[in-house]
């Protein structure tokens, strides 16, 4: 209550003491002008038509400075009322302008918006008592403005006869020497502004005692007292906050789990299926295609290392030489897998061909650069040589390779025509080992038709991207004898510490070999141990240390 009070006593105090910065500035100039004039025209005494003169000038001056400090009043007041946009602006109180009706509209203009924002406080803009004291603030504005307008025509009409009537005088006092009227003129307006300025250091202080004066309307009858915590109960909002914390971040977690219907764990495809996983690999960083040859020590290509150890425990036995990599969809790394197998077997001494079955989808040319003039589906339709469609890559030794060639209008018969399995005849004759790389079975057949060449099947899964459902599709393949010693490889491997792949695998690569790796084959485990030769099968399953 008391602030509203001192609201128009503040606006009031902070335009008072810019007015009287602003006059004491133009007395300061003035008096530096009439010093450097006199300095100048070496005056030092003044007439007695001059002093009668100035006597009589400063009368009337005093009378024009009341009129235009009271115009210039009524037009700071008027531009502060048109600059205020918001209801809640209160109008300074007009110092120095004795009119009644004005002061009156004034001062019922800042009641009504005291009582606006008292409204606003307990009502909404919709509210209709907040619209009706808008309508009445805009109505007495209004006729502020209109009043102000009038006692300003009265003040200007004022000041024009007193104008008039000064320059009369004028003419009556021209034969007064020009340097003695000039300094004259000096002198008059220093005493005018001087009476301005005290004139407006008065209006101040009684301003800054009126503030003072202003007290509070309220008193306090009885002092509060406490009487401690009622509402809420810590005790209760602790326990409450403890069991959310608890049950919000286990609900989290189960509807992700239940939801997500990616491959995120090795114990998923232990339990789902009984097809041996021969190898991880982890997820490619580098964005390379060809992350091994014989000078790569990096863990992706140890990787490969182990998965041609894991492939030899299982087709040496039987001189076997077809490797077949499909996957269940398209991105699940089947071509990146091929041909970095290819080169895994390579650098192990082998002599190597890489061909590529998937005909709907090629990606060789794209993964290696390069530009072979034939491929496989030039020999099958234009019954080529051989040895016109292989290409022979710089950058892997051992390493021969057949792309898919043009994109056939139907890959499904064409690999079912009799110059594939002259293909398959003619490379096994002259390479150690064969790797085709298939299109997804998830998709299309081929994979199926070209299962009768192949001694081993590599199914390929991928890390947070092969669907949970793909295990159980796995497992019926393998119960349904659809592949040829099919085994599972999972790719992309994604390191998550506490879930899922990650550091629960054990795996280290680097240049010491201080412990062996791998590979889970159904109801045992085959280790390689540090020594060179060594193996130990476990057919009871047990973990060895």
């Amino acid at each position: 209550g008391l602030i509203d009070k001192n609201v128009i006593g503040y606006r009031t105090s902070r335009f008072l003491a810019d007015r009287v910065d602003t006059v004491a500035k133009e007395l300061d100039e003035i008096e530096q002008k009439a010093e450097a004039f006199k300095r100048a025209n070496k005056i030092t005494d003044i007439t007695a038509a001059s002093g009668d003169y100035l006597t009589r000038a400063t009368e009337y001056d005093k009378m024009e400075v009341i009129q235009v400090g009271q115009i210039r009043l009524l037009r700071s007041l008027e531009e502060s009322i048109r600059n205020s946009k918001s209801f809640t602006d209160i109008i300074p109180a007009a110092s120095g302008i004795d009119e009644p009706t004005l002061m009156s509209l004034i001062q019922q203009y800042n009641q009504t918006v005291l009582d606006y924002q008292a409204q606003s406080k307990i009502s909404t803009e919709k509210d209709p008592t907040i619209g009706r004291i808008k309508d009445e603030l805009t109505n007495i504005k209004g006729n502020i403005l209109k009043n102000i307008k009038s006692i300003e025509s009265s003040y200007e009409t004022n000041l024009k006869q007193i104008d008039d009537k000064y320059n009369n005088f004028e003419g009556l006092i021209a034969g007064i020497p020009e340097k003695e009227r000039e300094f004259v003129k000096l002198k008059r307006q220093i005493g005018v502004k001087e009476q301005l300025y005290l004139y407006l250091l008065q209006k101040k202080e009684e301003n800054e005692l009126s503030l003072v004066s202003n007290i509070n309307n309220t008193r306090v009858v009885d002092p509060a007292f406490d009487q401690g915590v009622v509402l809420p109960k810590s005790t209760q909002i602790k326990t409450f906050s403890i069991i959310l914390g608890i049950i919000i971040p286990i609900a989290i977690m189960l509807l992700l789990d239940f939801f997500n219907n990616k491959i995120l764990d090795r114990k998923e495809i232990e339990e789902g299926t009984k097809v041996p996983l021969i190898g991880e690999i982890s997820y490619n960083k580098k964005q390379q295609n060809l992350v091994l040859n014989s000078k790569s020590r990096s863990a992706l290509a140890e990787q490969f290392r182990l998965i041609r150890t894991n492939l030899q425990y299982i087709i040496n036995e039987d001189h076997a030489k077809t490797i077949m990599v499909t996957s269940f969809m398209s991105g699940e790394g089947k071509s990146f897998i091929s041909l970095n197998l290819a080169s895994s077997l390579a650098v192990g001494g082998f002599k190597v061909l890489l061909i590529e079955l998937d005909l709907r989808k090629p990606k060789f040319v794209k993964y290696l650069d390069v530009k072979p003039e034939f491929g496989l589906t030039d020999t099958i339709v234009k019954n080529m040589d051989f040895d016109k469609i292989i290409y022979r890559l710089n950058k892997l030794d051992n390493v021969d390779i057949i792309t898919s060639g043009p994109v056939p209008p139907n890959p499904t018969e064409l690999i079912m025509n009799e110059r594939v399995n002259e293909l398959f005849c003619f490379a096994k004759q002259h390479y150690d080992y064969i790797v085709v790389d298939t299109s997804p079975v998830g998709l299309v057949a081929d994979a199926f038709l070209l299962n009768k060449y192949a001694d081993v099947s590599l199914f390929i899964l991928r890390h947070k991207y092969s669907l949970k459902t793909t295990i159980k599709y796995v497992e019926r393949l393998h119960s349904e004898n659809k592949f040829n010693r099919l085994s599972i490889v999972v790719n992309g491997i994604i390191e998550s510490p506490g879930y899922g792949y990650g550091y629960n695998y054990g795996y280290g690569y680097g240049y010491g070999y201080g412990y062996g790796y791998g590979y889970h084959n159904g109801g045992g485990y085959y280790q390689e141990d540090t020594e060179p030769g060594t193996v130990q099968k476990w057919l009871t399953g047990k973990r060895k240390r």
